[in-house]
């Protein structure tokens, strides 16, 4: 595998988290050093449909999230194209870790989430 997505739906979050940009920013780059990624900039937070909209650009690839205040619910998202690893072939994304900091940055009690292996195989060089 060349690389793990993990995505997670935060439910009944709580609105001043859902709408505070520090917070998402927070969220951003503690869901980085949780998962032992690296930022390379620091998260960009806009306002977006529904809500706001925030992304971290990673060495590794990126974390983002929308959150949308409508709903009150959040969509994260982080993509790492480290190498997989342990016996889950996570790639090290420890997926019960970032739930638990999505789940406490939002004040929300369901976080639900799943990881998808990206690109069994690397492609042929031309």
């Amino acid at each position: 595998m060349l690389g793990t997505h993990w995505l997670a739906h935060a439910i009944d979050a709580a609105p001043e988290a859902l709408s505070d940009p520090a917070c998402l920013a927070e969220l951003l780059l503690g869901l980085a050093a949780d998962l032992q990624l690296t930022p390379l900039s620091a998260p960009l937070v806009a306002p977006a449909r529904g809500g706001l909209a925030g992304v971290v650009l990673l060495a590794e690839s990126h974390a983002a999230i929308h959150a949308d205040d409508a709903t009150r619910s959040a969509m994260v998202d982080v993509f790492s194209c480290r190498s997989a690893g342990g016996p889950d072939g996570s790639g090290g994304l420890d997926g019960d870790l970032a739930a638990a900091r999505v789940a406490k940055a939002l004040r929300t009690e369901t976080v639900r989430w799943h990881t998808v292996a990206r690109a069994a195989t690397a492609p042929e060089a031309p």
